[in-house]
């Protein structure tokens, strides 16, 4: 295999790990947000 094509192939390779590496980032930011704060219960108003 040609060094050009191995080098596209890693390229590859990791573009797709840093983009997953991102989504897990901020999937787990939003979720340690989300339980980490104390939410009130919903007010209803009576119509």
């Amino acid at each position: 295999m040609p060094a050009d094509a191995m080098l596209v192939s890693a390229l590859i390779v990791c573009v797709f790990v840093v983009f997953g590496a991102v989504l897990y980032w901020g999937e787990r930011r939003t979720r340690d947000l989300s339980t980490g704060v104390d939410t009130a219960p919903a007010k209803r108003r009576a119509f």
